[in-house]
């Protein structure tokens, strides 16, 4: 998925692409996490985070020390974890 494919939505709104990625849209971002292969031993999802492009670092700013991918066990724990980051950053809309 890139974030050119999916249209911009209100968060806690979690969609499914054609990839079998889940998203879910943030007022400057969009978060998607993918299943990882059943042999790996750090989680059994993966979160990526991208920036919309353009996007001023005032309105979000992300660095490495916000540790993104994020490896998560189990997939509703992972849409709460990523909804909760995306309200204590004020991307909710």
């Amino acid at each position: 998925m890139t974030m050119t494919d999916a249209p911009l939505l209100p968060p806690r709104v979690w969609h499914l692409d054609a990839d079998d990625c889940y998203w879910i849209a943030g007022a400057h971002c969009r978060i998607w996490m993918q299943a990882r292969p059943s042999y790996c031993d750090r989680g059994n999802w993966l979160a990526h985070l991208d920036v919309i492009p353009g996007t001023h670092p005032r309105a979000l700013h992300v660095n490495g020390a916000d540790g993104w991918p994020r490896y998560y066990f189990d997939l509703e724990r992972a849409k709460a974890e990523c909804e909760a980051w995306l309200l204590k950053r004020g991307e909710v809309r």
